[in-house]
């Protein structure tokens, strides 16, 4: 339920049925088929994205879903979906790109030994399918054992195609990547010409240009020769040292004018400091189906990665670092601001407690003029101290960057003896007002200590403009409306920050947002759309699941029951409902509401095929249709004048 929105239903009192009332009208018949098409557990976030998409690019994308086969479909889907729209609407897309990124990586799975793809079901056999990766480590204990990747472990930093501030796009190799005014866009081509990172990395070599002779190694003959991915011991040759190894022979470690993102172009060029060899090192894992991500120290200057062996551990390819957590501020000596990793989809990940031995906690608050939370706003953080000591004679640097939940909470884990500040901004304005301010949050952190501050924007956030609704009190209830709901998770409407591409979006989960719930008449729901004054019944609890009924009175004018999100500026409800309506037989004194006994269906809840039975008492007209769980009609089975008897439907 996006923020602004009305989700829910319409009693039609003439035809006596529920319809759907959604704010994703937008939706073609090619998305909502590849929606369908797609795994239960993203279809929530692949509706959403593709209701943000104009209609050509749209369909686009949807028939890249519905035209694919198993097992690539998830993977194509999962990489829509948690693409922001500015991306996915814009000149560097290619749809083509998501078919190649998901075949490429079984291609590459069958060479490889140490890893396993493993899909648990398929588009035709289970609702919730999906796949995750298997790999061979050896222990401390010299015992070679199987893992099994977590499932988002597997889609967020190996299915994902985007790195880390790339454009996910087909590159061409040779061509410079970045103008004077710092667009990192030179380089984009199409597929007919460009090259995409997974293939080109895992299979391209050429002559060397370091005075060898010959030309590099090819990533795939390196990693083909590995049994397992991680070896405790250092006795076998494993996948994460390997690429460690492949990573130094193609680059050195120094700079030129340019400064790439596209891991193409980085691999291209050979050369490259610690920003570039992030961004190859995570790349020329993925390619290798090692999950892997880019770690930002901003204020301190320093960028390294991650790779997943049972958890995250540090990798610094160039300095043939594994798995050494302290190695920055201890053998490095380095002082820290915060640490995040950066998350594909566009969000970023606090890893500052991994990395330092002292931290400490800044939970910053954003709140209106009336100390109502605000949602979605950015939160910028910058450090005094992490290069000098004491902290006071140290340049203010950029540090780190959040957005707030439905709570107008943000979170920052620190390094300690740490000068602090930090600014607001969102669509009801900044904090400080004046363009690159800040304001001072804390001097001199101290360690295990945690810190609460609230930031205020003057204006004041937006809430529903309703007065009760009288409902007359007729006790002839012509219909009985129950609701059944449960709300779930939010989704916060982060922003990518530090991208070649501006004004970029993402989701990521946080706590529940507990959405006004209004039944009204027809006159009353037009008013609320068109964002007038209304009158409405509050059916609004603090209770995170509920249950109610509403008694209908009147057969001359339609009722509603709606979701709304208007007390939020930027964050989604997530919720599921369930609604069933009775009918009095006062409604009609014809028997045809009771021509239909004994309907059963089965297996009930239904998995992959079910078999409808009913009992037809007198010949009638019978409309049999199957809706999905968001309304919409997935088949008819029956519309015709049937007679008196008994049926069977088979729907697969």
């Amino acid at each position: 339920l996006p923020a602004g929105q009305n989700l829910g239903i319409k009693l039609n009192v003439e035809t006596k049925k529920l319809e759907v009332v959604t704010p994703y009208n937008n939706l073609s018949e090619e998305a909502k088929a590849a929606i369908q098409k797609s795994p239960k557990w993203i279809r929530v976030e692949l509706e959403n994205t593709f209701s943000l998409l104009n209609q050509n690019r749209q369909i686009e994308l949807a028939n890249m879903i519905n035209n694919a086969i198993d097992p690539y479909i998830d993977e194509i889907a999962y990489a829509i979906a948690y693409s922001s729209s500015v991306y996915l609407n814009g000149s560097y897309c290619y749809p083509q790109m998501f078919l190649d990124n998901a075949t490429e990586i079984y291609s590459h799975d069958a060479d490889l030994n140490y890893v396993d793809i493993v899909d648990y079901g398929t588009s035709t056999t289970d609702n919730d399918y999906y796949t995750t990766l298997k790999y061979y480590k050896i222990d401390a204990n010299n015992n070679k054992i199987q893992i099994e990747v977590p499932r988002e472990i597997y889609y967020e930093y190996v299915v994902h195609p985007k790195i880390t501030d790339e454009i996910p796009a087909y590159i061409d190799p040779q061509a410079v990547e970045h103008n004077p005014n710092g667009s990192h866009t030179l380089n984009i081509t199409g597929p007919e010409v460009g090259a995409f990172w997974r293939d080109f990395l895992y299979n391209h070599t050429e002559a060397r240009i370091d005075g060898l002779g010959g030309n590099y190694p090819i990533l795939k003959d390196s990693m083909k020769l590995c049994e397992v991915l991680w070896d405790e011991t250092n006795i076998k040759s494993s996948a994460v040292r390997e690429a460690t190894k492949w990573i130094n022979d193609v680059m050195d470690f120094t700079s030129g004018e340019e400064r790439p993102h596209q891991p193409i172009r980085i691999n291209s060029l050979h050369i490259g400091r610690c920003g570039e060899h992030e961004d190859l090192a995570a790349a020329v894992a993925r390619a290798c189906l090692i999950p892997s991500r880019g770690i930002e120290a901003y204020s301190s200057d320093h960028v390294w990665n991650e790779f997943w062996d049972e958890e995250w551990w540090q990798w610094e390819p160039v300095n043939n670092s594994f798995k050494d957590f302290f190695c920055y501020s201890k053998g490095w000596k380095k002082k820290f601001g915060t640490i995040f990793a950066r998350v594909s989809s566009g969000s970023v990940a606090s890893v500052t407690d991994s990395y330092c031995e002292n931290t400490s906690t800044l939970t910053v608050y954003v709140l209106d003029a009336n100390d109502k939370p605000i949602d979605g706003a950015m939160v910028q953080l910058a450090a005094q101290g992490t290069i000098k000591d004491p902290p006071n004679a140290d340049p203010l640097l950029y540090d780190s960057y959040n957005t707030t939940d439905c709570e107008g909470k943000c979170v920052f884990v620190v390094d300690t003896n740490i000068n602090y500040f930090a600014r607001v901004d969102c669509s009801l304005g900044s904090n400080p007002s004046a363009t690159n301010s800040v304001i001072p949050l804390m001097e001199n952190t101290l360690p295990d200590t945690s810190y609460q501050f609230a930031i205020r924007i003057s204006k004041s956030m937006p809430k529903a403009n309703f007065t009760s609704l009288n409902i007359p009190s007729d006790t002839t209830n012509l219909f009985l409306l129950k609701v059944d709901y449960t709300l779930h998770n939010s989704l916060t409407k982060n922003f990518i920050y530090f991208d070649d591409l501006n004004n970029q979006r993402i989701y990521s989960k946080g706590p529940s947002i507990k959405p006004n719930i209004f039944i009204t008449d027809e006159e009353n729901f037009n008013k609320m759309m068109n964002n007038n004054a209304f009158q409405a019944v509050s059916k609004t609890t603090e209770a995170i699941s509920n249950t109610f009924s509403f008694n209908v009175t009147s057969k001359e004018k339609n009722w509603y029951c709606i979701f709304n999100n208007d007390n939020t500026l930027n964050n989604y409800a997530s919720l599921s409902a369930s609604f069933a309506l009775y009918v009095s037989p006062l409604v009609s004194v014809e028997d045809k509401d009771n021509n239909i006994f004994d309907l059963s269906i089965f297996p009930n809840p239904v998995l992959n095929e079910a078999q409808i039975r009913f009992n037809l008492q007198n010949s009638n007209f019978v409309n049999l249709e199957v809706i999905n769980s968001n309304g919409y009609v997935v088949t008819s089975l029956v519309n015709r004048q049937m007679e008196k008897g008994d049926y069977k439907f088979n729907f697969i």
